[in-house]
């Protein structure tokens, strides 16, 4: 009886552990995010000081689309994949405006299945990742020409495949009912 006690006292001790490291992650997330809102504010409030009339409009217009979108985000635990892809095409506007529009971005969507554009992935995943992986390139006006995002469904999964400047990368999201 008392090893049974003890072994459900450890598993518990396990599924609280990994509540905390996830709380840890998402608390790390958030305030990365927070850090990225104040560098686009500096970005911004240089670009007002420097009489940058077109490319401050630019950027605060899609920076108050961002913050509405991650207002809506955050607010559901999941989110349609298509709306997921707006607020990501929202995201890639956003730092492309934080370069003066010096890169393009393509988003493709074609190999969604129909049956799949209604499902749903978690919400502050997708945007998040797309963010971690652009981030520091941007920040360097690092990125060459484009950058290309590719969306593919099998009913399951989301596959995302993101490349720029040469380099390829690749996550999956699991697709929701």
């Amino acid at each position: 009886m008392q090893s049974r006690n003890q072994t459900m006292r450890l598993s518990e001790l396990r599924t609280l552990n990994d509540r905390l490291d996830r709380s840890k992650d998402e608390t790390n997330s958030l305030e990365k995010s927070v850090q990225r809102l104040e560098t686009i504010l500096s970005e911004l409030e240089r670009l007002i000081e420097d009489e940058k009339i077109a490319s401050s409009e630019s950027l605060l217009t899609r920076f108050s689309k961002h913050l509405r979108q991650l207002l809506h985000e955050g607010a559901s635990p999941t989110l349609k994949i298509d709306e997921n892809i707006e607020y990501v095409e929202g995201g890639l506007a956003l730092m492309s405006a934080m370069n003066q529009h010096s890169w393009a971005y393509e988003i493709n969507t074609d190999q969604i299945e129909p049956i799949d554009i209604n499902r749903k992935v978690k919400t502050m995943v997708l945007s998040t990742w797309v963010f971690e992986q652009l981030w520091d390139v941007i920040l360097k006006n690092g990125i060459e020409t484009s950058v290309d995002l590719h969306f593919k469904s099998d009913t399951y999964n989301l596959e995302i495949t993101l490349r720029y400047n040469q380099r390829t990368v690749e996550t999956t999201l699991e697709l929701l009912a």
